[in-house]
C-alpha cells in the first residue's frame, strides 16, 4: 500500500517544518539584534572592520606573501578604496 503524501504544511513528512521555521526566525532575530543602531555602536563597528582589514593586510603581506591583496586591504583600511562599492573614507 502506498504511503500517504505529507500535508501541504509538512513538506518534510516528519512534522518538523514549523520547528525549522521557528529556529530560522530565531536565528534571524538574534542577528538583527546584533546590528549597530546608535552612532557609538556604528563607530565601534566601523573601527572593528577597519582593524580587521589592517590585520588581513598583515596576513596577506607577511604570512602569505600576497602583496597585491595586502595592498588592497591596506587601501580599504586607509580610505583609499580600490573597490567602487566601498565609498572613499567609509572606513
Amino acid at each position: 500500500m502506498p504511503r500517504p503524501l505529507p500535508a501541504a504544511s509538512d513538506k518534510t513528512g516528519d512534522g518538523n517544518l514549523d520547528a525549522k521555521k521557528e529556529i530560522k526566525e530565531d536565528v534571524i532575530g538574534k542577528i538583527i539584534a546584533l546590528l549597530p543602531r546608535t552612532e557609538d555602536q556604528k563607530r565601534d563597528a566601523l573601527a572593528k572592520i577597519e582593524d580587521g582589514y589592517f590585520h588581513l593586510g598583515d596576513l596577506y603581506y607577511f604570512n602569505l606573501n600576497e602583496k597585491d591583496n595586502a595592498a588592497e586591504s591596506y587601501e580599504i583600511c586607509c580610505g583609499a578604496s580600490p573597490n567602487p562599492s566601498i565609498p572613499r573614507g567609509t572606513l
